[in-house]
């Protein structure tokens, strides 16, 4: 049977992997998008979006290869045959990108070149879920040039390197505390009766 992969334009390269020497770059954008958030805040949403720039050092200059990272991964999250984006209904392939995971769960996913290296890769929103906490830091960590690689989610304003197994605690558990706020906010009952 063969495995697909959907993910929503929204979500590319929102929880990204890039180069350590995108650190400052990383930490300017963040601090940006948060200025720029407070500045145009509006009761629902924002009048004004911030699009950030491309990293100063490419993913491509670790000549990180899919097969190289499969080899890592392959164990935990399985490579999907296919790989989908689009929006609302809207579905189509997405021939560069690979994808590992599991059905329903976390997958990382990899944008290849034309000579075969990685130079985008990111993880997607199910990374949220609390039960990837015991094993995502480990596997990360075993990535290729992990050393080298920083994790962003330019949503959240979080920032670390992806070989930190203390600093993936820290994400996972903010997480969590954001997800319990969440609940606790739609299960309030209205006060206006």
């Amino acid at each position: 049977m063969k495995r697909t992969r959907y993910f929503h334009e929204d979500d590319y390269c929102q929880r990204e992997l890039l180069p350590a020497t995108s650190w400052d770059y990383c930490a300017s954008e963040l601090t940006k998008i948060n200025e720029s958030s407070e500045a145009h805040r509006a009761p629902i949403g924002w009048t004004k979006m911030y699009i950030r720039g491309e990293a100063p050092v490419r993913l491509r200059d670790l000549k990180l290869t899919a097969p190289a990272i499969e080899s890592i991964v392959g164990s935990r999250l399985l490579r999907y045959d296919e790989v989908l984006t689009g929006y609302s209904t809207h579905r189509e392939p997405s021939p560069r990108t690979r994808a590992f995971g599991t059905d329903g769960g976390p997958a990382l996913y990899v944008d290849l070149d034309d000579d075969g290296y990685v130079e985008h890769a990111w993880l997607d929103a199910a990374l949220t879920d609390a039960s990837v906490a015991g094993w995502l830091p480990a596997l990360m960590a075993s990535l290729p040039e992990a050393d080298e690689l920083l994790f962003v989610d330019w949503a959240w304003g979080h920032l670390q390197p992806v070989a930190d197994a203390d600093a993936w605690k820290q994400y996972f558990a903010a997480q969590g505390h954001a997800r319990e706020g969440i609940q606790r906010m739609l299960s309030k009952p209205d006060d206006d009766g």
